[in-house]
């Protein structure tokens, strides 16, 4: 497979963004691997007291971790990951918004997944304070004594976010599997807050999904490094993927090409399902079948992104099978042109 290396901003070219991207995972064994590699303790620091400051003295945040998953995508959420830094299921976050202390709630090794080597629990509470900059840890059995001295409660009001799932869509299923007859579920948020209520029935609870959504809005520095090496990655597979078309290849094809590079250049999975449609296909939003063949008078509509350490960046772009923009294709693509320029204005 060969490599642009045109250069894609006055920053940088995709080479030297794609090697950066790469080192962030190199080299990384063991106990290593569970804390981010991207962001200081000073910043995530600055990211609780952030949100302190918004919801305002006299309330506290709780931060659930992910469950854990039976699935290889399985991730950490990523608005706990975001506070955090930290990789290990199970564990909860409490921040004090009168003052924007934090304190974090493990389990021990032996609950946690991982071979033996690859594990934080509580017994590495030194270690997570020094990493992350927390103020506290305590043993996950201490949250329930510790939310009894609280007056009012925010939380989330959303299902686990990560492993190629947005809480949008996460939310969406909760609520349909909720509704089912025959299904039921009670969503995660949903469970927790009246557990919450059976435990302290005076306990005012709620959402913090607005305050948590304006604090993660305006990224930092470091956040738009990891958001370019994730365009990047899309980028380069946008132009390995018109290399390799041809009439007659499978859909399939387009997506095994976006699956390779950001295993190889990422080391990350799909951040959503590949589109890689073709001809009537394209006008489905959400195609993920993949399985039909690519006619000669047909055109590719391609869209994905990674899920490159908790962070995505979308790219879609439309191009012939044949490698020639027929009359009609350059009126449609004309008409996406302006339409863009429209919708950006």
């Amino acid at each position: 497979m060969t490599v642009d290396m045109k250069q894609f901003d006055g920053k940088s070219t995709m080479e030297e963004v794609l090697e950066r991207c790469q080192k962030a995972f190199r080299n990384y064994t063991g106990q290593e691997r569970l804390f981010t590699r991207d962001f200081s303790k000073e910043e995530l620091a600055g990211r609780r007291k952030n949100v302190a400051e918004r919801i305002g003295k006299g309330a506290h945040l709780l931060l659930f971790g992910a469950h854990p998953q039976p699935s290889h995508l399985a991730s950490q959420d990523a608005t706990f990951y975001y506070f955090t830094g930290l990789e290990v299921c199970y564990s909860y976050l409490l921040i004090d918004c009168s003052d924007g202390s934090s304190t974090l709630f493990l389990p021990p090794r032996d609950e946690t997944d991982g071979e033996a080597g690859d594990k934080v629990g509580l017994e590495d509470a030194d270690l997570v304070r020094e990493k992350l900059g927390l103020d506290d840890i305590k043993p996950k059995e201490k949250l329930t004594e510790e939310l009894g001295k609280v007056k009012k409660l925010y939380l989330p009001f959303a299902e686990l976010e990560g492993g190629g799932v947005t809480r949008f869509l996460a939310n969406g299923y909760a609520g349909r599997r909720e509704q089912e007859e025959w299904d039921g579920v009670e969503p995660r948020y949903k469970a927790i807050v009246r557990k919450l209520g059976d435990k302290f029935p005076n306990l005012p609870v709620e959402d913090a999904g607005d305050f948590i959504g304006r604090t993660r809005r305006i990224k930092s520095e470091t956040e738009i490094e990891v958001l370019r090496q994730a365009g990047h990655l899309s980028a380069l597979i946008m132009i390995e993927a018109m290399k390799a078309t041809h009439v007659g290849m499978c859909e399939s094809q387009l997506e095994a090409i976006a699956k390779y590079i950001y295993s190889a250049f990422g080391n990350c999975d799909l951040g959503y399902g590949v589109i890689g449609a073709c001809g009537k296909r394209i006008v489905n939003g959400h195609y993920h079948l993949n399985n039909c063949s690519c006619l000669e008078d047909e055109v590719i509509l391609m869209d994905c992104g990674p899920d490159l350490r908790h962070y995505s960046s979308d790219i879609a772009r439309i191009w012939p099978v044949s490698g020639t923009y027929s009359d009609w294709h350059r009126q449609i693509y004309g008409f996406i042109v302006e339409y863009h320029k429209e919708l950006l204005k």
